[in-house]
């Protein structure tokens, strides 16, 4: 359980358990994959909205008791109250995200996914003083050692909870990113967040958090007695621990990855019993003791779609997560989703001309160009949920379209899941792309469909807007799949 770390001098809790209860429903999910849900600042009057108020209160505490359940002498222990949850919407520092499609006209509790509290930090801000004896501090002024001489803002976020129900489809993972832009934006350069953990003893909620802040990029920077970091909660501790201040780094890798809570989702179409406690505890070990570095220089998600040098009537969606080999060669894991469970297809290789002019005429048949996926708007680069403004996210990808049009790819599929195969059979598979419409049946239907799994993505409006870039001299021994016909004769 994180116990703080908004890092805010008027940051209060008490522990004196509310006696209205209300009870909460929501549409019921389990884990079935990734949501994309939209999240933002909690409009000013929900605050004003005394049952929503109550039963966000009562939603935090339940979680928190349940996560905490062995760190805490009184049980229930809990988390917050109404007016400090008030308070957070009345400042617009609590970031909620809703279930898709929910109209904001009609946001209430039913709808909400989860929620968690940003805000900044000046290192200089004073710490917390004390309140009355029915108070105690969870949420506090106790900037990083190595930030407190600095006048750069420090980002943070705290009382992060996802529905259990819910965890496992990103919605927690796009609460940190929101957080992470919404303090960048407000020039905050750092960013924090603070667990409690055992002291000589582990405990499994915790474990597993610290496991998924790992997996998002943070590193621990500090740990001390949790008497000493937050006295006030020392008398209420049922157990030693310690607290732990953990800092964001930039080596987060971008491959979206399953939350621990609720791993990957049992993929029908995959043979084989479904992941035991075993295997989630061991890869629960592997992603504490591994670096896993080759995946944290992907920095690029591209869709886009691929055919058969073989047959190009068969044709298969991609979702590609590239990185930089060199200014001169990039490499991508393709995937043919963007959800947790999702199967590997393949690979795909791109390389400049420069490299491209080296490679003996029997290779350069092998490799493709890119100019159609990029003029057409069949190529996009999928804006991830609450990160970025669009106008922001718009820019990168078109940055990005300018570089990749000039590049050479070279593509194998090695499961080909367009017939129905429950496992990747048979010998790699060449693929290319198109070079025109006129090879891609039902071009505008298959693009609609995929945008409308995509939000922001709109193919015909990213076509119009790339009209002006520069196509490249394309050497004429690539996209051999439509020539060699023409070759023969």
């Amino acid at each position: 359980m994180t116990v703080s770390s908004d890092l805010g001098s008027d940051d209060k809790v008490a522990v004196v358990a509310t006696s209205h209860k209300l009870p909460t429903s929501h549409p019921p999910l389990q884990c079935r994959g990734r949501i994309t849900a939209p999240i933002s600042i909690a409009p000013a009057h929900l605050a004003d909205d005394d049952i929503f108020v109550t039963s966000l209160t009562n939603l935090i505490n339940d979680i928190y008791t349940d996560a905490e359940r062995g760190f805490w002498s009184i049980d229930p222990f809990v988390r917050t109250n109404p007016d400090e949850v008030r308070s957070f919407i009345t400042s617009g520092t609590l970031a909620v995200a809703w279930l898709p499609g929910t109209s904001p006209r009609y946001y209430c509790i039913e709808y909400l996914l989860g929620c968690g509290r940003v805000q900044l930090l000046q290192p200089s801000s004073p710490s917390p003083s004390s309140e009355a004896d029915n108070t105690r501090t969870t949420c506090h002024s106790n900037p990083d050692p190595d930030t407190e001489t600095e006048t750069t803002k420090i980002g943070q976020f705290g009382c992060l909870i996802c529905r259990p129900e819910y965890r496992g489809s990103g919605v927690g993972k796009d609460l940190i990113k929101f957080a992470e832009s919404w303090a960048k934006e407000r020039g905050g350069k750092k960013m924090q967040v603070e667990l409690v953990v055992g002291d000589g003893w582990e405990h499994e909620e915790k474990v597993k958090l610290a496991a998924w802040y790992e997996r998002a990029g943070y590193r621990k920077v500090k740990e001390v007695d949790l008497k000493e970091g937050i006295p006030e909660l020392g008398p209420l501790l049922a157990k030693k621990a310690k607290y732990r201040s953990t800092k964001y780094s930039s080596s987060r890798p971008s491959v979206p990855t399953p939350s621990l809570a609720c791993h990957d989702p049992s993929n029908p179409l995959i043979p084989g019993s479904p992941k035991t406690a075993l295997s989630s505890t061991l890869e629960t070990g592997a992603s504490l003791s591994q670096d896993f570095s080759p995946i944290k220089s992907i920095c690029a998600h591209l869709n886009a779609f691929h055919v058969y040098a073989s047959d190009p009537t068969r044709i298969v969606e991609a979702n590609h997560y590239c990185a930089h080999l060199t200014e001169d060669v990039r490499q991508c894991i393709l995937y043919d989703s963007p959800n947790p469970g999702a199967r590997i297809l393949g690979i795909e290789y791109m390389i400049t001309p420069k490299l491209y002019e080296t490679l003996p005429q029997s290779e350069r048949r092998y490799w493709h160009t890119h100019v159609f996926e990029v003029k057409s708007g069949m190529l996009i680069m999928p804006k991830p949920t609450g990160v970025v403004p669009q106008g922001v996210w718009e820019k990168a990808e078109r940055t990005e379209m300018e570089q990749v049009v000039t590049l050479y790819g070279k593509i194998y599929h090695l499961w080909q899941v367009d017939r129905g195969d429950k496992l990747p059979l048979g010998e790699p598979q060449l693929m290319t792309s198109f070079t025109e419409e006129s090879q891609f049946p039902d071009m505008e239907k298959v693009l609609d469909e995929r945008d409308s799994r995509f939000p922001g993505a709109d193919w015909r409006a990213k076509r119009e807007s790339r009209k002006d870039i520069e196509v490249p001299e394309l050497h004429p021994d690539a996209d051999w799949t439509w020539k060699k016909d023409k070759q023969r004769q």
